[in-house]
């Protein structure tokens, strides 16, 4: 091979190179005051909600819906719930959360449920029945999602995507789902984080690797989620969130 061929080669090794990280921007989603946005690859930026309740969107693998928590009526401050004008106390004192979503275009929006176990909250007077931390599985189908019950672990739920066949899987903290493993397997494995405790005394949290249905622990990554991306273990199904 001639200097000039080998410049050639060289030349076009850099400009693959460049290719694959030169990947094409992705939509995003976020919410600003209480409402969800969504941003296309273009940057056409779209407001899909007007409740003024709504947060932590996340776009689905399918890039046409977007999932996110919509807050219960009312608000607090410090540890006093006020309610909106005109609005009577929710029955049982219970304020619930609910998982929605809606297309990108922002229509069809629906709930896909609301959340009725209640957890601890600021005030006596009322329970609060929060969401959090929508995540997908790799092909979409499945939809997670976290319950906030307890003091030290929430709850991680799944669902289908059009809101079917919810049950709980386990308890959880900052869970991501696994898109790609450098091993060749663990797709749709979940990482999450749980509280454990010393046997003479003592508590930890650790994030572990479980599998889809969480009935088996595969091992610990480690205090941080970190460890395993880092080392480019794994990858994390995106949520295109970017608030």
């Amino acid at each position: 091979m001639n200097v000039n061929s080998c410049s050639v080669s060289f030349t076009c090794l850099i400009f693959i190179a460049l290719l694959g990280h030169g990947k094409q921007p992705a939509a995003t989603v976020t919410s600003d005051k209480g409402n969800i946005v969504y941003v296309s690859a273009d940057g056409l930026i779209t407001r899909l909600t007007n409740s003024g309740r709504d947060r932590e969107p996340a776009l689905h693998p399918d890039g046409e819906w977007i999932y996110f928590i919509r807050s219960f009526e009312g608000r607090f401050v410090e540890e006093t719930y006020i309610l909106p004008t005109g609005k009577q106390d929710p029955s049982g004192k219970m304020l619930q959360e609910e998982l929605w979503r809606v297309r990108r275009n922002g229509t069809e929006s629906h709930r896909l449920y609301q959340d009725d176990i209640a957890g601890p909250c600021p005030n006596a007077e009322h329970e609060v029945a929060s969401l959090g931390n929508i995540q997908f599985s790799p092909d979409g189908a499945l939809i997670y999602f976290e319950l906030d019950r307890w003091t030290t672990s929430s709850e991680l739920w799944v669902v289908d995507k059009d809101g079917k066949n919810r049950h709980a899987l386990g308890f959880g903290n900052g869970t991501r789902i696994v898109q790609e493993s450098t091993l060749g397997k663990y797709r749709g494995f979940i990482v999450t984080s749980q509280h454990r405790y010393f046997v003479f005394g003592g508590s930890y949290d650790w994030y572990y690797l479980f599998t889809p249905d969480m009935k088996k622990m595969i091992g610990a990554i480690g205090e941080s989620i970190e460890k395993g991306t880092n080392s480019n273990f794994i990858t994390f199904v995106p949520t295109h969130r970017s608030d």
